[in-house]
């Protein structure tokens, strides 16, 4: 923080890099700098702006795991907003969460032309704590107020200005923001503002409104939405320090829960993935073309996005037919996007100029990078890469979907295993997170290119080392593994799908399967199966169902019956089945059960991809579960909850499951006793 006084004007600048988070030293500086103002004679009025390209981020996510998180900031809010002199805020580029609190007590708000607004604390579990949401529905209104809070989106300083949130747009801020302080120092008129029409001067419209935001907020968890609610409904029926008190008093409420705690490891999670020291400062080479070989939504979708960012994309497939169909879906895409008219027609026009069709490795002949996504469709010939790493450019980036043994395949028969990496979604819930595996010998230029490339089109980036079987893989296996042996327990596929979507996941493993089809799931269980790992065991009853000619939605029958909507059902043939299989009848298994399998068969999965350096840091491993696999991301993923568990408790569980079957599966990794014995948790081998 640095001050500056001038002509009776004193300016003081949050310095914090990079987004000016606003820290409990900061903070400390701030409110002495405002003090020190309002007791010196010759200041007149006081301007807050900030160094660098933002205005405050808020809280730094870290400082959210300190005691009395956010405390200092709200003690800064007070002095500012009940400072005897006249301040005013000079606002640019992210005014968020506490930001925009603090910028709400000004008593003047400036902005610069590319300014945005927005309280993203939702999106953690957690409402305001430095009385955001007592001052914004005060100012714009309980339902604007209610949107910004709720939705966690930004706006525009347009839409700021309309809403009352902004009182001027100025393309020097700084110097608008001290002009106006003078002025107002001076005896000048405050700023003019339109009563919002459901403020508290309107008490029905404003428990309109509230009663509006009530009725789409009613699940339990995570609880922020609704508790938000109920701290925008008190700044209608309680005085200002009261509601202030309340809000306090939500904020730590929601603090200490575990959802909140699950989304903020997630969120520190995705911010380690940007995180690559070992790449930093690495000149990377300009790239403008790459082939995609492969089918389907995904590689359409991935062309798509690389023509968006400039690229110049050849679609691969020795099959015309496969390679048209693609196409037709890249031009479908097309069709589809862009509802809000971004891009121009001349500008999808040159997009589409730039997408060329191959059906021989020859024609990508002194390409960029490569990105052979066939082994998804079971389609890739592991020999493949030799081709491409003929004809490919000097310095491509030679990327294959394939893992294991393949991968190893098509390292070898490249002839360029500094430039082979794996990279392929790393779930069937998104294609917007992607693992990366890299050997110890790989390219850094080739890494560091990949992440940027992948960036550029929108997707995330996992890294991890070579495995038997990518994380995504391995943390399926494991689950299916331990779902088909709670069949064999008494369980039903329908149990165990009811479990797993009432704890927060998006579809349960046999409803899933149905999706991939049986035949395909069988065909996967033997590329991912190896001597030196745990069995994947039988394929549960998936066998017997495929000979009864149930393969899935496709079939119109597998572990479920499907109408001609496509609607599931619980089928009693599958129970037949089931009951046959295992000489007794069904006798059911408690939810509590099942998940309590569930998760530890994921937790030691994991663990075991962390030991064997497969995977980087725990956290990944729940991001892949969360976004890959769809689990409501309030739930947190296997190892956030084995730390939650605690890791005694976890390891004793693992070890009573180990003493029947399957105790090579069950068997504790060995990190699970290292992490004890020392202390520890997962959490702390993630990392800053």
């Amino acid at each position: 923080m640095t001050t500056a006084t001038s002509g009776g004007i004193a300016r003081v600048l949050i310095d914090n890099p990079t987004a000016n988070a606003l820290s409990e030293r900061v903070c400390a500086e701030l409110l002495a700098a405002i003090d020190a103002a309002e007791a010196d004679p010759a200041v007149m009025a006081v301007v807050i702006a900030a160094e660098g390209r933002h205005w405050s981020a808020g809280t730094d996510i870290r400082d959210l795991e300190l005691p009395d998180a956010t405390l200092a900031l709200a003690a800064l809010c007070l002095a500012v907003e009940g400072c005897m002199k006249p301040v005013v805020a000079a606002l640019k580029g992210n005014v968020l969460g506490g930001g925009l609190e603090l910028a709400l007590c000004a008593q003047m708000r400036v902005a610069a032309v590319n300014t945005r607004f927005g309280l993203p604390g939702v999106a953690l579990g957690l409402s305001p704590g430095a009385g955001g949401t007592q001052r914004l529905p005060r100012l714009i209104g309980a339902s604007a107020a209610l949107g910004l809070l709720l939705s966690g989106r930004t706006i525009s300083v347009e839409r700021a200005k309309a809403l009352g949130l902004v009182d001027r747009i100025a393309a020097d801020p700084m110097a608008e923001a001290v002009a106006a302080a003078s002025a107002l120092a001076e005896g000048g008129p405050a700023p003019t503002r339109t009563p919002p029409p459901d403020g508290p001067a309107r008490g029905g419209a404003f428990l309109a409104a509230v009663d509006a935001a009530r009725a789409v907020t009613r699940d339990p968890e995570p609880a922020a939405p609704a508790r938000i609610v109920d701290c925008v409904e008190a700044a209608l029926l309680l005085p200002e320090d009261e509601g202030r008190t309340y809000e306090r008093a939500v904020f730590e409420e929601l603090r200490a829960s575990d959802a909140s705690a699950a989304l903020r490891h997630l969120a520190r999670a995705e911010r380690r993935l940007g995180l690559n020291p070992d790449l930093a400062g690495i000149e990377l080479l300009a790239r403008r073309t790459i082939a995609i070989a492969g089918e389907g939504a995904l590689a359409a979708d991935l062309a798509r996005d690389m023509l968006g960012r400039g690229m110049r994309v050849t679609l691969f497939d020795h099959d015309t037919e496969v390679l048209t169909r693609t196409i037709g879906l890249v031009a479908a895409g097309y069709e589809r996007e862009d509802p809000g008219g971004r891009k121009t027609a001349e500008m999808r026009r040159q997009e589409w100029s730039r997408l060329d069709g191959a059906t021989e490795p020859r024609d990508l002949d002194g390409l960029d990078m490569i990105f052979d996504l066939s082994e998804l469709a079971g389609r890739g010939a592991r020999t493949r890469m030799a081709d491409f790493g003929r004809f490919a450019a000097e310095g491509a980036i030679l990327a294959t979907a394939a893992t294991g043994p393949d991968l190893d395949t098509a390292i070898t028969v490249s002839q360029r295993p500094r430039a082979v990496l794996g990279l392929r979604p790393a779930g069937p819930a998104s294609d917007r997170l992607f693992e990366l595996a890299a050997s110890p010998i790989t390219d850094r230029e080739i890494l560091a290119a990949t992440i940027a490339l992948m960036r550029g089109a929108g997707r995330r980036v996992v890294r991890t080392g070579l495995g038997d079987g990518s994380l995504s893989e391995r943390l399926l296996g494991a689950l299916r593994f331990a779902a088909d042996r709670l069949l064999e327990d008494g369980a039903t596929p329908y149990d165990i799908d009811a479990a797993m979507q009432a704890h927060g996941w998006q579809i349960g493993p046999y409803a899933a399967l149905d999706r991939q089809g049986l035949i395909a799931d069988l065909e996967w269980r033997a590329r991912l199966e190896t001597e030196d790992e745990h069995p994947l065991g039988t394929a549960g009853i998936g066998l017997e169902l495929l000979e009864m000619g149930r393969g899935g939605i496709s079939t119109g029958a597998g572990y479920y019956r499907y109408d001609a909507d496509g609607n599931a059902w619980p089928d009693p043939e599958v129970l037949s089945v089931l009951t046959g299989t295992r000489g007794a009848p069904v006798r059911g298994v408690t939810s509590g059960v099942i998940l309590a399998r569930l998760l530890a068969a994921l937790a030691n999965e994991g663990a075991r991809l962390v030991e064997e350096g497969v995977a980087r840091r725990p956290s990944d491993i729940d991001l892949v579960i969360v976004i890959g696999h769809g689990l409501a991301r309030w739930r947190g993923g296997p190892m956030q909850v084995a730390d939650r568990t605690g890791l005694l408790a976890m390891r004793n569980a693992l070890r009573k499951l180990a003493q029947g079957r399957d105790e090579r599966f069950w068997r504790p990794a060995a990190i699970w006793d290292e992490l004890i014995k020392t202390g520890r948790r997962f959490e702390d081998l993630n990392g800053p």
